[in-house]
Parts: C-alpha cells; sequence; structure tokens
C-alpha cells in the first residue's frame, strides 16, 4: 500500500498534543486531542471506512510517463495529450505556468465530504455549547485544530508515480502530520462547511501556501489582508506548530505573490449558526471561554469526604464546571477535568507519590507539586513558565525549600503567587495592578505568622488566611459582606480554618477543621 511509502522531514508537534490512530476491523478511528483558540482542551474523535480511505488516498498521483521528454508524430502527440490530461484530471493535478502542480480545488473538493465534514460537525458542537458560534469563532477553532496536528514535510519516493510534495486531507489523519500546503487542504475542506465556500483561497509566496479568507467587513485592528479582486483576503495559517491566530502574520520569503480561489465543486452544505447567547455579552472576547457554574456534584462529593473525615488537601476548578479534589495521601476526586492534568495525577499516583497541591489556570495551564512540596510537574504557557519556572526550580532544587502552595490569578498571562517552606512563612510572586499591590503589602506584614491559603476571585480580589485563623480581605463590597462575617463566626466558634476557595462564577467554599465546608453553592 503507498502509505508505507511516506516518510517525513522535520517533524514538530506541540506538547499538549496527543493523537491516537488504530485500525479496527474494517474502520479507522483517529482521537485528537488540542487545544481550542480558547485554551481549553477539545478531544474529537473520526472513524473512517479503512478500505474507502486507502481508494481515495490512492486516487491523488501523477504518472511519471508523462514527464519524459519523447519524439512523437502528430497523431501520437493529440492522443498523448488526451492521455495526460485525463491523467491530470484523475490524478487531481494541474499543469500551471508550464509547471505540474496538485490542483487545490480538485483536492478539497473531492475529500471534504468523507474526512472533513465530521470535523467541522464536532466544531460546531463545541461552539454551540460555549454559546460563541459565529463565522470567526468558527475560523479560530478550525485553525486550533489543523495547527495542533503535527508538523512536518511529507518524502514520497515512488519510481511510477509523482505526488507533488504533498499529502492529502486522508494521509494528514493516518499519518497524523502534514506541511503547510497539505493542511491547508485539510482546513479549506473544514471551512466549506463553517462558511461560505466562496471566500476560500490560497495564497502562494515562493515555498510557502496558505489559506487567506476574504471578509466583507471592517476588519479589526491589525489584521494582516492581501488586497484582491477588491476584496480583502484575511491571512489564516495554520502550517503549524505556532498556534497564530485568524489574521496574525505570517513569515514567508519575499517573492512572487499570488491568490488562487477556491473553486468548490463538491455538494454544498452549510451548517447553520447555533447557540450564541454567549456573543451578547457586552465584554464579549474571541479568546476567553465563557464560565460555566461549578458542577453541583462537587457538593455531593464534599458531604461524602466530610462523612468519610478525609482531609481536604487541594482543590481547584475547571471554567467548564469541572473540579478536582485532592485527599489523603494521593486520592483524586474530580469531574470533566483537562486530560493531561489527570494524565499527570494519574503518572504520580502510579508511583506512589504522595501529590502536596494541584494549580490550575483559565487557560488549563498547571503545576503539581509532589513528594512534600520538592518536586513538580506542570505544563505552563511560555509567558507565565518564564516567571514561574525559574523560581521553583531555585526553590526546590537550590535551597531544597517545599513549596507548599501555588496559586494563579486572573490575569492574562496568569499572575501567581507561591508559598514555601517547611513553616510555610516563604512567599514568591509575579502579579500586577492593585489588588497585587494590597496583597503584596498584606504578605509582608503576616509572613511571620505563616501562610494557609489564598484565594483569587474572578476580578482578582482575594481572601487570605494565615497564622491560627487569622484572615485578610481584599474584596467587592457584595462578596465582602457574604464572606466576612461566615470567617468571623467560625473564628468565634474556633473552628480551625483551612481553605479558601472561588469557583469561575465567584461561589465560594471554606473548609475548616480539615474536612469540613461552607459553601454558597446551590
Amino acid at each position: 500500500m503507498r502509505r508505507k511509502n511516506v516518510t517525513y522531514k522535520k517533524y514538530k508537534q506541540n506538547p499538549h498534543v496527543h493523537l491516537d490512530g488504530c485500525e479496527e476491523g474494517t474502520d479507522y478511528t483517529l482521537t485528537i486531542e488540542f487545544k481550542d483558540h480558547k485554551h481549553k482542551y477539545q478531544v474529537f474523535t473520526m472513524t473512517y471506512p479503512a478500505h474507502l480511505m486507502l481508494k481515495m488516498i490512492d486516487r491523488f498521483k501523477f504518472p511519471r510517463k508523462f514527464m519524459k521528454s519523447q519524439r512523437m508524430t502528430k497523431p501520437m502527440q493529440r492522443l498523448w495529450l488526451q492521455e495526460r490530461n485525463q491523467a491530470l484530471a484523475d490524478g487531481l493535478f494541474m499543469i500551471e505556468d508550464n509547471v505540474l502542480r496538485p490542483n487545490p480545488s480538485s483536492i478539497v473538493s473531492y475529500y471534504t465530504e468523507v474526512f472533513c465534514r465530521p470535523i467541522a460537525v464536532q466544531i460546531q458542537q463545541a461552539l454551540h455549547a460555549y454559546g460563541m458560534d459565529n463565522r470567526r469563532e468558527r475560523i479560530e477553532m478550525a485553525m486550533k485544530f489543523v495547527q495542533d496536528i503535527p508538523y512536518a514535510i511529507p518524502y514520497q519516493n515512488d519510481p511510477k508515480y509523482m505526488y507533488g510534495g504533498l499529502i492529502t486531507p486522508p494521509e494528514i489523519l493516518y499519518f497524523k502530520f502534514g506541511d503547510c500546503d497539505s493542511k491547508s487542504f485539510l482546513f479549506a475542506g473544514i471551512l466549506t462547511y463553517l462558511i461560505d465556500p466562496d471566500d476560500i483561497a490560497f495564497l502562494t509566496v515562493p515555498g510557502h501556501l496558505f489559506t487567506v479568507i476574504k471578509e466583507k467587513g471592517k476588519l479589526e485592528k491589525n489584521m494582516v489582508y492581501v488586497p484582491f479582486n477588491r476584496s480583502k483576503y484575511v491571512v489564516a495559517e495554520t502550517a503549524g506548530p505556532h498556534r497564530n491566530n485568524y489574521g496574525q502574520p505570517s513569515q514567508y520569503k519575499a517573492g512572487k505573490i499570488s491568490i488562487h480561489p477556491l473553486t468548490y465543486t463538491g455538494r454544498r452544505e452549510f451548517f447553520p449558526y447555533g447557540n450564541q447567547n454567549n456573543l451578547q455579552r457586552r465584554k464579549y472576547d474571541i479568546f476567553k471561554a465563557p464560565k460555566q457554574q461549578t458542577d453541583l456534584a462537587l457538593v455531593r462529593k464534599l458531604n461524602e469526604l466530610k462523612k468519610s473525615r478525609k482531609r481536604i488537601k487541594s482543590m481547584v476548578f475547571d471554567d467548564a464546571g469541572g473540579w478536582l479534589i485532592v485527599t489523603k495521601k494521593n486520592e483524586i476526586h474530580h469531574f470533566n477535568m483537562p486530560q493531561n492534568l489527570m494524565k499527570t495525577l494519574q503518572d504520580l499516583q502510579a508511583q506512589n507519590y504522595e501529590i502536596t497541591d494541584v494549580c490550575l489556570s483559565d487557560r488549563d495551564e498547571y503545576v503539581v507539586m509532589y513528594h512534600n512540596g520538592v518536586g513538580f510537574m506542570s505544563e505552563l504557557y511560555d509567558k507565565t513558565g518564564e516567571t514561574l519556572l525559574p523560581v521553583l526550580n531555585e526553590l526546590t532544587e537550590k535551597h531544597g525549600f517545599p513549596v507548599k502552595d501555588i496559586i494563579f490569578n486572573h490575569q492574562n498571562p496568569a499572575g501567581w503567587i507561591a508559598f514555601y517552606g517547611d513553616d510555610n512563612k516563604g512567599f514568591s510572586g509575579n502579579m500586577k495592578g492593585k489588588s497585587a499591590d494590597a496583597l503584596s503589602d498584606t504578605l509582608k506584614k503576616v509572613s511571620k505568622q505563616g501562610f494557609k491559603s489564598l484565594a483569587f476571585t474572578q476580578k482578582n480580589g482575594w481572601v487570605l488566611i494565615f497564622g491560627k485563623n487569622g484572615h485578610a480581605v481584599f474584596l467587592p463590597k457584595k462578596l465582602n459582606k457574604e464572606l466576612t462575617p461566615v470567617l468571623k463566626e467560625l473564628t468565634r466558634k474556633k473552628k480551625e480554618i483551612n481553605k479558601v476557595y472561588f469557583t469561575p462564577t465567584d461561589d465560594w467554599i471554606i473548609i475548616y477543621s480539615q474536612y469540613n465546608y461552607v459553601t454558597s453553592m446551590q
């Protein structure tokens, strides 16, 4: 089978991406775990008939015999040209400027319905669940899906056929990699269900090809576009592994630029827009997912832990309503958590390490402290990692200090505070703004008493628990009026306050006497 002849060069993959492809019976199933344009994990699964996949892959080729020069009579030449032109059409190739090239429109039209439609369906479903299903959101999520497919240049050495340095959409899904033009055709095929196919075009520059999309309205500031036929075509670079947003510039060599609009001849099926309720928000952010109320199964789980007297060590929340609790040595209770975080925790459990603390940001960045706080595993974006990782390395490796608690706030990139030392009196952080200034002053004043808990609201108000039962707050009036009396009442009753948490919708949970709790969740 020809698929065995494909190799690659310069393989690059984003660390958060996981791909699993397997053939079972007569089907090939691919599962891709990637991060969408809102930095949230998505898991897409596509199943294709294996025989159909191979049959359609095999169509894309051009016989080398037509590239050989030979002398022939005019009748033979006419017959040769007919055969060559038929081979071009059958093999999805074309001749442009006297150069043999894969035909973008033919490739997209031929492969889209079978291989791209299932992906477009899952994009529409995800955006419907977000309540943010519109044109721009569809383009952005489709871009991230394709960008997160590993990048590699295909190499095919076939003595009979030529492939133009390209692999087709089904081959990308089978081999789990693609280069710039191969991934552009997959992206275009997905888009034919999400936007008008007539708005899609391909821009070629020396040594590179990527997709551009026609926009009729006013463009956002700094969006990069190419003018063509009195229209503006916005850049949509999907080569990866860099995760460019729609309209961000693409790096390429200077030289001749040409645009080729997609001539789509496949069956047209535009998916109607779904739920758009969250688009009506006054501060709608294309790259920020809507926050959902934390699932009430959390309260039921807290009741179970209370009855069994299991100490609650750490708790985190996901914007999609998920939650996670760490109890005992490394016991994990969870609902709808990011897969990468869960895999890390499961690895630590398998090695029988004690899990000390779990920290999760709005963008699903995480740090897990283990082995009494001197070991850590993390997945952080560059801007967060550049400030936090050197501090963690210095504290744990150079000084041997255990890091007891890490807390992210809700800035972008995430600010953070780390408490460390056997006595919990050390702290380090990286935050900005009035909230951060007020917190810094408070931390300095009470550090000798030792820190127990810090929690941030969505607008970066905070509650700090320190010493035996001391607390300090920097909260909006309404939340302050609601929460502070509860803290004072617990103190009056001589209940030890251990932790305070805020959910993504600013419900609060207070853990006291190790396993008891009080919460605003209903």
